[in-house]
């Protein structure tokens, strides 16, 4: 749970601290100077508030970081909460997000986006998780129609071109997200 900067000016976070205060993730927060019409401004004071909230609560982010990819990474630099950043395919600051030990998402793009394909490359794999976020956005990327009961199928297929592209085995790759998500406190151990 969090406010998207997509939305960062049309709701009060004071709406939203009994949501945020009680999840387990805060996110996808962040800012975006590429597909978001809400000034830089009201995003960067809402993205720092709710960074803030998970400071102090010790949950980890999701970040959205879209054209803004240095001025988050200098943000984030300040806290010490885990941060998960959500669909990574800029390279150019993919420096200082490893530097913050930042896990990253990666999104079923990866079939086709070399700055995915090197963004994996350069991630330590026990901080890489997979995602689709939902069907639109599968669509966005592959191209292809999406539904929901092709997500984990998908969710695989992703799974597949990391183990290729690291030249690990692909059961290791399942199992090293999965101790990701323990590692953030998101899965049970005896789900392993």
């Amino acid at each position: 749970f969090g406010l998207h900067p997509w939305y960062a000016d049309q709701y009060d976070l004071k709406d939203m601290m009994t949501y945020l205060i009680n999840c387990s993730v805060i996110g996808e927060i962040g800012m975006d100077s590429v597909w978001c019409n809400t000034d830089l401004d009201t995003q960067q004071r809402v993205f720092i508030a709710q960074l803030d909230i998970a400071q102090q609560i010790g949950c980890p982010v999701m970040l959205h970081t879209k054209g803004m990819e240095k001025e988050i990474g200098e943000i984030i630099a300040n806290y010490t909460m885990p941060v998960i950043v959500h669909w990574y395919s800029s390279l150019e600051h993919l420096g200082l997000y490893l530097k913050r030990d930042c896990y990253f998402t990666v999104g079923p793009d990866v079939s086709k986006n070399e700055a995915v394909q090197q963004a994996v490359k350069s991630v330590p794999l026990d901080r890489l998780f997979v995602e689709t976020d939902g069907t639109a956005a599968v669509e966005w990327a592959t191209g292809k129609p999406a539904s929901p009961k092709d997500l984990p199928e998908i969710l695989l297929s992703s799974v597949s071109y990391i183990s290729k592209i690291k030249g690990i085995d692909i059961d290791i790759v399942q199992k090293e997200i999965a101790k990701n998500f323990e590692r953030l406190g998101l899965l049970p151990q005896q789900a392993i």
